[in-house]
């Protein structure tokens, strides 16, 4: 599967010997991920500023100054997991929306390293009221939409010459807090480089969507 598609973004311009290099690369990078999740209970306030740094965190303050909560909304895209546990050990309250893993025993270990931490967990099949909850507190809820899910309502889209899945989300729920694109990629140092980009939208500048 990483083979197929790699080559669907790379074929035109690379070989198939560079493909395989990369699709190598793509697992020592997850296995590093995996090392790294296992580590969370180890981090704390201590410490943490020897494997993570923050850019821009001023960001994240001023959108959470608006008052309305802010959604954190990155992907799985260098340690995603990392975003979460960084915010709570700075200081920063909230919780992060889940999907429930039907292998109990694994979704156990998953959320007692999520917790170690102190990181807050709502799966998605549970009320949305808890995520508005978060919100409504001025806390930051985390979202991890880039995963094609059957029984959530999406869109297609093109992506690199094909149709994929994309989750939506109504405005109403939009309009009513700040919205924040969070990275998680390592950097050259082995450090984890938590990036807060630009705001996306905040309740001064969005109107919920007309029904």
């Amino acid at each position: 599967i990483a083979l197929d598609n790699l080559e669907a973004v790379f074929g035109g311009e690379k070989s198939k010997q560079e493909i395989r290099i990369i699709a190598r690369k793509v697992f020592e990078n997850f296995g590093r991920n995996a090392a790294e999740f296992i580590g969370l209970p180890k981090l704390n306030a201590g410490n943490i500023h020897r494997f993570i740094a923050i850019e821009n965190r001023s960001r994240l303050d001023t959108a959470l100054a608006l008052g309305k909560g802010v959604v954190v909304v990155t992907a799985h895209f260098g340690n995603w997991e990392m975003v979460g546990a960084t915010l709570r050990i700075f200081g920063y309250p909230g919780s992060v929306i889940v999907r429930r893993i039907y292998f109990e025993k694994y979704d156990t270990v998953l959320n007692l390293l999520r917790r170690s931490n102190d990181v807050q967990i709502i799966y998605r099949d549970e009320s949305p009221k808890k995520a508005l909850r978060v919100l409504k507190n001025n806390g930051i809820l985390g979202v991890v939409p880039d995963q094609d899910v059957d029984s959530v309502d999406g869109v297609f889209v093109d992506f690199l010459g094909k149709k994929v899945a994309c989750r939506h989300c109504r405005g109403t729920f939009i309009a009513s807090c700040a919205v924040r694109p969070h990275w998680s990629p390592a950097d050259p140092r082995d450090r984890i480089m938590e990036r807060a980009n630009e705001l996306l939208a905040s309740a001064d500048s969005l109107k919920p969507r007309p029904r």
